[in-house]
């Protein structure tokens, strides 16, 4: 998809939402996730080690997605939100 000013939109990650997971969440707060999912790729890309904050309707959704990049991810939280201490991305061993 492609809009007037050059951009180009692709799907990158399922984002997890065909089941009814954003039922009870206001359009609003559904933005928010969606911008706060995001980032969180961003960042996972990057292949190092980061802390992330996002709501707590967020967090399965992360976790699975670190996961099937191959990160650990430790999630903590504090009653509203989940702080996610995501690991560098594994290096791939040489045969030496």
């Amino acid at each position: 998809m492609t809009d007037d000013c050059d951009h180009t939109y692709n799907l990158t990650e399922p984002f997890g939402i065909d089941d009814e997971e954003l039922i009870g969440f206001s359009p609003e707060m559904c933005f928010v996730m969606g911008v706060e999912y995001g980032l969180f790729l961003e960042r996972l890309s990057s292949g190092r080690a980061f802390t992330v904050q996002a709501h707590m309707g967020n967090s399965g959704r992360i976790m699975d997605t670190a996961r099937r990049h191959g990160r650990e991810i430790a999630p903590r939280s504090d009653g509203q939100w989940i702080i996610f201490d995501v690991c560098e991305e594994p290096q791939e061993k040489s045969d030496e």
